[in-house]
């Protein structure tokens, strides 16, 4: 192929040499270039007025230096050639050619690449070109080589539970006895993370407490510099602690020492989201973040007054404002209503339920085989997916675009996978939980403290809300069949044609239940 010859205007060049961080340790220096491109300048005529040296990656981020270079050019009033050692010091994509090219087409800028041999300006012709971008073809395809060989190590790495970046404030990077890096707990600020945890766990202090605790107990970052309140949030919501790399959104278990459990660390989330109080009432409102206002939706607060009435009120509408009093006798009728349920049903009933809920636990075990079965596949798949596109059997599109399917398809898995624990037939376990708790339950609630009213009543009830005045309570379905089912007719003996209870007979009840006599529907009566 013919090379073109500089135009023989153009006498003043700028040299540019670049080196990405990586190449610059590797050796691939800059003084190497400049030596090279300044006797390749005094060789062809060329009068250096500029040299730029650039440490900067070629494929990411705005390119700030290049992009000085360019605007250096532009403001020379006549050509200027522009020296490189290679295609790849200038550029390692086509996101820059439209800009070159237009430059190089109105006469402005001259290529000249010392390795290649080669000059482009306005009049080079197409085979010329052709060849230009047929180098930075090659350039950009070790870019993305190198890029893929890094996001196979790193998910290898992943897959082993190594982390590979700087470790958080707690831990610290070093050598294991192989020279190999490794993350070990610092033997300071570990044991500070720990107990700001366990402080944090117990839910009377407050993200500001927490922080003034830590700047008392000399806990700083790794540069010294005093601990905020964003600082302590940010620990106190990273699971690293417990075990658990999160890496863009992903969560995988790490193999390095945690410094507190997983039990802890959700604990932390609860008080630091306030599903649990930071300190300790005198009054403590029992409703305070359960209810909601039917009229707007909005969450009911709850007003203090004299120290000892408890007001239930919205402060966004205004229009609701009852108390507290008045709920929690809608509370206790249902207990009582509950209370009264005959012990041989609920005995007979917990077994029934216990077989459906062993079977069901079966099933679901079955299918978490099943789920860890089709994990496994995948991953197999997306490893095969990898082999085809080194062999160059896929696109690097549709290899994206296959990969990222199956990443989504084993996310989801996984997502079914751990949630298993938490839904193990809710419905059956909550009808399970409100039958053990039925015949005490009154008894329960008036001798509880207020957490644990508050779970009783969440067993109980699907929604809480306000309207103006009035109470709207909904049970849950359990509660409802259960309240039904205590009218049943075995349970009050036989009734005559009258519908008057009389004597029952001996075999019309139960074994050691006592019928009732009620004047009214249960859930109407009310604890005096």
């Amino acid at each position: 192929m013919k090379k073109a010859q500089p135009n023989k205007e153009t006498n003043n060049a700028i040299i540019l040499t670049r080196v990405s961080t990586r190449e610059q340790e590797e050796g691939y220096s800059i003084d190497a270039q400049l030596q090279r491109l300044r006797n390749y300048c005094s060789r062809k005529g060329l009068k250096c007025i500029k040299e730029f040296s650039i440490v900067e990656s070629s494929t990411r981020g705005d390119r700030i230096q290049f992009q000085e270079m360019i605007q250096f050019v532009r403001h020379q009033k006549g050509s200027v050639a522009i020296v490189c050692d290679k295609v790849d010091r200038l550029q390692r994509s086509f996101r820059e050619l439209p800009m070159l090219d237009e430059l190089r087409r109105a006469g402005k800028i001259s290529l000249h690449f010392n390795v290649e041999g080669q000059v482009l300006d306005k009049n080079s012709n197409s085979s010329q070109i052709m060849a230009y971008q047929m180098f930075i073809m090659m350039a950009e395809s070790y870019t993305n080589s190198i890029s893929d060989n890094v996001r196979r190590s790193f998910e290898q790495m992943r897959k082993e539970g190594k982390y590979g970046h700087y470790a958080p404030v707690g831990y610290l990077n070093s050598k294991d006895e192989n020279n190999k890096a490794t993350i070990i707990p610092d033997p300071d600020r570990g044991l500070l993370i720990t107990k700001l945890f366990n402080e944090c766990a117990k839910g009377i202090y407050t993200l500001e407490q927490l922080t003034r605790k830590a700047r008392e107990w000399g806990f700083s970052t790794k540069k010294g510099k005093t601990v905020h309140k964003q600082t302590i949030s940010n620990v106190l919501r990273n699971k690293f602690y417990c075990g658990v790399m999160t890496l863009k959104g992903v969560e995988y278990q790490h193999i390095y020492p945690p410094l507190i459990d997983k039990e802890t660390w959700k604990i932390c989330q609860d008080v630091l989201d306030g599903r649990m109080n930071h300190k300790i009432r005198k009054n403590e409102p029992l409703f305070q973040g359960m209810v909601h206002c039917a009229r707007c939706g909005n969450l009911i607060s709850t007003d203090v007054k004299y120290g000892k009435y408890n007001y239930l009120f919205c402060p966004k509408c205004g229009e609701t404002r009852v108390n507290e009093t008045k709920c929690i006798d809608e509370i206790k009728a249902v207990l009582y209503s509950l209370k009264n349920l005959p012990k041989s049903y609920v005995k007979e009933a917990v077994k029934t339920l216990d077989t459906a809920i062993n079977k069901d636990i079966k099933m679901e075990k079955e299918e978490q085989a099943a789920l860890k079965r089709q994990i496994t596949a995948t991953e197999s798949k997306k490893e095969q997916l990898l082999d085809l596109l080194l062999n160059k059997s896929i696109t690097q599109d549709l290899y994206n675009k296959k990969y990222t399917s199956l990443c989504n398809e084993q996310e989801k898995m996984k997502h079914r996978l751990e949630s298993y624990d938490l839904i193990v037939r809710k419905s059956l376990v909550t009808c399970k939980t409100l039958f053990l708790l039925a015949n005490r339950a009154y008894e329960l609630f008036e001798s509880s403290k207020t957490e644990e009213k508050r779970r009783l009543i969440k067993i109980l009830f699907s929604k809480l809300e306000i309207d103006g005045k009035n109470c709207l309570f909904s049970k849950r379905k359990a509660v409802e069949t259960l309240l039904s089912t205590a009218f049943h007719q075995k349970w009050l003996g036989w009734l005559d044609s009258n519908q008057r209870m009389s004597a029952p007979k001996a075999d019309a009840l139960p074994l050691g239940d006592t019928p009732i006599t009620i004047a009214e529907p249960m859930h109407s009566q009310r604890p005096r």
